[in-house]
């Protein structure tokens, strides 16, 4: 079975923010004063709509001098070649010192299946590759976003750099002896790029639908601390992935009190760790919560920007307040726990 220490899943999205924020970070070197900085790793622009000039209540577009229109084309162009040009970097190096690439010279194959209930995860490691290449991409095209003029091409930009990582590092895991190259991970890393450019694409859509995760410690984790420590991003237990309907997508609800709440259908696994101490299953379930995105912004209306982050912040995490009735659960489950025999 192919190991998954130390969390090979979300390698991926650790990778990306920290390209992006390595990059970022570089491109504001040459820009002049007064020139905007790059955006931070948050879709702050993501695709909003642009007011036209002379358009009610919008004041007109300030002219830029020619000095400044330089210096914003040239903090772009090194912000975008950084990108295209760091993240190999960045990866390879990662690749070398954390994760055992070039451990051998042979390419291998990993074994670890889909969402059986006998594997290493039960699942848990595709649904989070899904979401960390979600996740890069969109995070990609947040910058990308700012870089290029054209929405279209930003996508496709995000998109290709969330292959990029997904494929990238699953190569580099081919030439690891601890991981392998994983067909499954790579077609679950083509799923979330694919979903993170549909959104990215689609405003109403991703305005109705979102795809986030919550990871609170399990019990298991925190008993076994600080043993457990090195398995911070492979505690399943304590992961949850959500599939959700946002009522405030929803033209004939947007106007009622009833936008600030979402339909949630959850995944989440436990007993796959040995300091879990629970027999095997996995779970999905559904129920509402409340839509903490679209409430925190809606209270901080007076603060375009604040209420801007805050929605970006909850587009990716969920915390889980609301309600999952027991009747709307479905278990399925595995072996039972025997000491020393789980990772």
């Amino acid at each position: 079975m192919r190991s998954t220490y130390p969390g090979s899943s979300m390698r991926l999205l650790a990778a990306a923010v920290l390209a992006v924020f390595c990059s970022t970070l570089l491109a504001s070197g040459p820009a002049a004063a007064g020139t905007p900085a790059p955006p931070a790793a948050l879709d702050f622009g993501g695709g909003a709509a642009k007011p036209a000039e002379g358009q009610t209540g919008q004041e007109p577009a300030t002219p830029q001098s020619e000095d400044d229109r330089i210096a914003d084309v040239v903090g772009k162009t090194v912000t975008r070649w950084n990108l295209v040009s760091g993240t190999p970097i960045v990866l390879v190096l990662l690749g070398a010192k954390m994760w055992e690439w070039g451990s051998t010279h042979s390419f291998r194959y990993g074994t670890d299946g889909w969402f059986e209930i006998d594997n290493s995860s039960g699942g848990t490691d595709k649904t989070a590759h899904i979401y960390a290449c979600y996740a890069s991409t969109r995070l990609f095209t947040s910058v990308f976003d700012w870089t290029e003029d054209n929405r279209d091409m930003a996508i496709a930009y995000g998109a290709l750099m969330g292959l990029f990582i997904g494929a990238g590092i699953e190569i580099g895991d081919g030439f690891s002896q601890a991981y392998g190259f994983s067909v499954t991970d790579l077609i679950a890393d083509f799923a979330g790029i694919g979903i993170g450019a549909l959104l990215d694409k689609f405003p109403a859509l991703d305005r109705a639908v979102s795809f986030t995760v919550w990871w609170f410690p399990s019990k298991g984790f925190l008993r076994d601390l600080p043993g457990s420590y090195s398995d911070t991003f492979t505690d399943y237990s304590g992961q949850h992935y959500f599939l959700s309907l946002k009522l405030d997508g929803i033209p004939w609800v947007q106007d009622t009190p009833l936008r600030f709440f979402q339909i949630d259908l959850a995944y989440r696994t436990n007993g796959y760790k040995q300091y879990d101490r629970v027999d095997k299953r996995q779970t999905i379930y559904m129920g509402f919560s409340v839509d903490l995105g679209t409430l925190l912004s809606s209270m901080l209306s007076n603060d375009p920007w604040s209420a801007r982050l805050t929605q970006d912040i909850f587009k990716y995490v969920h915390p889980p307040l609301g309600m999952y009735p027991r009747g709307l659960s479905w278990t399925r489950w595995g072996e039972p726990y025997q000491p020393g025999t789980q990772q």
